[in-house]
Formats: C-alpha cells, sequence, structure tokens
C-alpha cells in the first residue's frame, strides 16, 4: 500500500528507547531487513536511515517511521512524495515495545 508523506524535520529523540537506532525500530517492528529507500521512485540501497514522517492525509500528528535514503531523508519540510511501506509507530508504547 503506498502513502503520501513528509519528513519531520525535528525529531523528538534521536534514538529509539527500546531498539536504539530508528531504523532497527521499523526493522524489528517489521520483522525484516530494510533493503532499499521506501520512496516508489527511488532505488537507493545504500546509506538508509529511519525517519520520523507524517501521513499527509492523516487529520492528527501521529509521527512514523520509515527507512529512507540520505537524499529523500533531507527533503524540504512539508514536500510529500509517495512511499510504499508499512508506516510503524514512533512510539515504542504502541510499536517496539509490544513485541
Amino acid at each position: 500500500m503506498s502513502h503520501f508523506v513528509s519528513v519531520e524535520k525535528i525529531s523528538k529523540d534521536k534514538e529509539c528507547s527500546n531498539c536504539g537506532t530508528w531504523l532497527k525500530h521499523w526493522e524489528k517492528c517489521r520483522n525484516k531487513r530494510a533493503t532499499k529507500c521506501s520512496v516508489i521512485i527511488c532505488n537507493e540501497t545504500e546509506n538508509l536511515q529511519g525517519v520520523h514522517v507524517n501521513d499527509i492525509f492523516r487529520m492528527d500528528s501521529k509521527s512514523f517511521i520509515i527507512p529512507l535514503c540520505n537524499t529523500h531523508a533531507h527533503l524540504p519540510l512539508l514536500q510529500s512524495m509517495e512511499v510504499s511501506t508499512t508506516l510503524i509507530s514512533s512510539n515504542p508504547r504502541h510499536s517496539c515495545k509490544r513485541f
């Protein structure tokens, strides 16, 4: 399923308190390794990072984590992109601490 997201420029925490890096957080919750950038038109496989994003069609400001390449992780504020991945909650109580 695809989503339209924008990158949050201010991360609440530098790391997940339970998993370490945000990329490891996404991988733990998905039970799979991140192998490429989540942006549909991108095939980058190097330098992936777990990035805080917002689904632009949600009315709340819930934050999610997805794997992005360095280029897409640093897009201008509010620029949207289409991604094809599972959005994982950035709140450990609703994600990684449930396992």
